[in-house]
This record gives structure tokens, sequence and C-alpha cells, in this order.
């Protein structure tokens, strides 16, 4: 009995839980979020039930096929209310009337050093297909299965446009495609993965669509390669550059576009939060990493806008 008594008293000079701070309490709720929207929320190889669409149950980090057009009333339109004042004017719509097109592409641009040769650039994603349920629990079941997907090609660094890639033979139609410029003595790299499948007359097709799609690179033998970009803001007072710069000690913005790019610049080092602003000293330092995740919905093309796209090239 006294030695049980002992134990519990040991145990009780300690707090049970430590009080998390306010970082790691956001990072948390972020991360659940993530989960819920981006996925996969039971890991790699889960199961959704056959009355659960992925499409439908997962709004982010997906890319549809080529050419899958949204229609104008498929679209969101958040200017509707139920009631209003007869007085004021009828709001304007958010949602373009106009036939677009789903994102079937997502990329980033990298800042390279000029005495790199090639890149290691990793594609995941993730496939869903229907089949029958391993679970105990609905075994036999017909339910949406994920498979996770992906692979590596290497990106020699020389200018101009780089050849279409495909990181995996099970879906060959999933490729990189690329251009590497040269630019004060480095390299710039735009590189995107591109769902180019074609999906069948049945409209909605799952298994052509990509899911929590992420695309990565890494220099030759993990050495630190990626450089920051300096913004060169033009025609703007001392003052403000004064201001620009104590901002830049006291804040590091990740980019606003859909993209998320995370930089490490050890290997060893934990990986910087998506979609989060961080209040650090900006890392200048050269990075080994850069990776893009989709974390918020991409807005549709207006297919007459992503005609002129293609046509640049």
């Amino acid at each position: 009995m006294s030695l049980i008594v002992a134990t519990v008293g040991r145990m009780t000079e300690q707090p049970v839980l430590g009080v998390p701070s306010a970082r790691v309490i956001r990072d948390e709720l972020q991360q659940l979020v993530l989960n819920d929207l981006l996925g996969p929320l039971d890991g790699p190889e889960e199961e959704l039930g056959s009355g659960e669409s992925p499409i439908d149950r997962y709004l982010l980090g997906r890319l549809a096929p080529k050419d899958v057009a949204i229609e104008p009333e498929q679209q969101d339109d958040f200017s509707r209310v139920d009631a209003g004042d007869a007085a004021e004017p009828d709001p304007q719509p958010t949602a373009p009337n106009v036939i677009s097109l789903t994102p079937s592409a997502l990329g980033f641009t990298a800042h390279v050093d000029g005495k790199a040769t090639k890149l290691l650039v990793t594609a995941k994603w993730g496939r869903y297909e229907r089949g029958k349920s391993e679970h105990e629990e609905t075994a036999g079941k017909q339910v949406w299965r994920r498979e996770q997907m992906g692979g590596s090609v290497v990106v020699p660094l020389t200018p101009g446009l780089l050849p279409r890639m495909s990181p995996s033979s099970d879906q060959p139609d999933v490729v990189v495609r690329g251009r590497v410029r040269k630019q004060d003595g480095n390299w710039l790299v735009s590189l995107f993965l591109e769902n180019e499948q074609s999906q069948p007359e049945r409209r909605r097709h799952v298994p052509s669509w990509l899911f929590q799609v992420e695309l990565s690179a890494v220099g030759e033998d993990a050495r630190p390669v990626f450089l920051p970009r300096h913004e060169r803001p033009r025609n703007i007072d001392s003052a403000d550059q004064a201001e620009r710069r104590r901002l830049a000690m006291a804040y590091r913005f990740h980019p606003s576009s859909p993209l998320v790019a995370e930089q490490r610049s050890m290997p060893s080092s934990p990986p910087a939060t998506p979609c989060v602003r961080q209040r650090s000293a900006p890392a200048l330092r050269p990075s080994t990493r850069f990776r893009t995740q989709v974390c918020r919905p991409l807005k549709p093309i207006p297919i007459s806008l992503s005609s002129e796209m293609s046509n640049l090239g």
C-alpha cells in the first residue's frame, strides 16, 4: 500500500497536461481543418462509402481531368440572400455567367543557384477507385478506395521548355512540365504538375481526378540550392522602404496564391505550416527543398481566358 501511495504522490508533483501555447493550438486547429477539407482524413489507404464521392468530400488539393467544364449555374453565388431591403439595388452576381474550366494543374517558380545542374522533382497524389472494402466492419461492401500514387523525375537545368515527363507509369497522362530560364547568373525554374487524363463521357469520373496533390523539388545530393527571391519595389520613397525593411524583420509571409511554398533550411528542421503567417525573422538562407500544395479552392478559369493562356506556350 505504501508503494502505491508513493507512486501517486510522485505523479501529482507535476501537472498531468502541459498548457499548449497559442501557436500550438493554432497549428493543431489548422491541421484538423486541412485533414477534413484536404484529406485523406483516415490515412493514405482510406475508404469512403459508396454514397459519398471523393469529389464532394474533399474541396481542396484536387486536380480535374483536362477540359472539365463548369456551367454557370453550378458555381457559387454568395451575393444571393433570402431577404433584403427593397430600397437597396440588386447585388451584383459573384459567379461569372460563362462556362469555366476546373483547374487541372498546379506548380511553382523557384530561384535556383546557377551552379546547380539538375533537380529531383517528386509528385504525390491520391487516386480513388471503386472496390470491395477490406475493413472488418464493412468487408465486401462497395466503397471508394484510396491508392497513393506518385513518383520522381530528374529535371535538367538547361534553358528552354522542359520535355513532358511522367512521374508514374500507372498514370502516364499525369505529367510534369516546365521552363528553365537564366537570370543574373542563377536559374528561374517553373514547374507544373498537369492532369492530362481525359474524362469519359460520364460526368464526374472520380478515377480521373487527382486528390491531395503535392509537388516538390530538391537539389542534387540534397544541397541547399533554392535561393530567396528578393522583391524589388519600384517608385517607393525612402520612408516606405524603411518600413518595409522593419516589417520584413518582424514577419514572414507565405505566398498569397493558392499554391503554398515550403522551404526548409536544414533537412532535420520541422516543415513550415502552410497558409499561416509566422512571426519570425525571414529565412534568407538557401533552402534544400521547395514544395507546393493547394490549401484553398482554385477558382474556375473562364474558357476564353483558358484559350488565351494556352496560346502563350
